[in-house]
């Protein structure tokens, strides 16, 4: 249960990050079919400042991307897998392999 929880984390932690910096319009990215999504996701966040928010992963996003932000561990089993993933840059068929 605990590695499936990370598994998630890191998971959203990719998505969040490929969305911040995709070069498609919203709802056309061929690498990842959650990309509108998160789009509308880093919208709404960027603007919230809810304690309590009922957006869709709000909460638990800005949650993990402060830890993120601010995670020291070279050892975080979180971070580290998503920080390593993005080390070096990686062709649209890579990072559709990495996000889906």
């Amino acid at each position: 249960a605990a590695q499936e929880q990370v598994s998630i984390q890191q998971e959203r932690l990719l998505q969040l990050r490929h969305t911040l910096n995709c070069p498609h319009r919203a709802m056309t990215c061929p690498v990842s079919r959650h990309c509108g999504n998160m789009r509308m996701l880093w919208r709404h966040m960027l603007r919230c400042k809810a304690e309590f928010c009922s957006f869709p992963y709000c909460i638990s996003s800005r949650f993990l991307l402060q830890h993120y932000r601010s995670c020291p561990k070279d050892t975080c089993a979180v971070c580290r897998p998503v920080r390593d993933t993005y080390k070096r840059p990686r062709s649209e068929t890579e990072e559709r392999e990495i996000l889906e």
